[in-house]
């Protein structure tokens, strides 16, 4: 195996992602909201078969719901949601939930 030369000092990887972002101009929270969509199943349970996080306006998770009953129930459900989601990605990521109806 070959030997590494070591001369300059390690990066944290921190900084290299922040370059790499400010670099390709996306958003600093890129990662977190992609951690807070693949977190969705998890948060949203059986509601998740009939939903998922499309995409994001700002700091607002907009959901896509398969019919009007899904999207009645998850926007009762909107505060314990939000509340889950802090939980799985920290607080200031997601302010808000909306929910639409899927467009077929």
């Amino acid at each position: 195996m070959a030997k590494i030369d070591r001369k300059r000092p390690l990066t944290p990887i921190g900084s290299v992602l922040k370059t790499l972002l400010s670099k390709l101009d996306l958003h600093e929270d890129t990662a977190e909201r992609g951690k807070a969509m693949l977190a969705w199943e998890i948060v949203a349970g059986e509601a998740s078969k009939h939903s998922e996080p499309a995409h994001f306006r700002g700091s607002v998770l907009v959901v896509s719901v398969s019919n009007h009953a899904w999207l009645h129930e998850l926007s009762m459900r909107k505060s314990e949601l939000l509340g889950k989601l802090e939980r799985e990605v920290g607080t200031g990521i997601i302010k808000d939930l909306r929910f639409e109806l899927k467009r077929d």
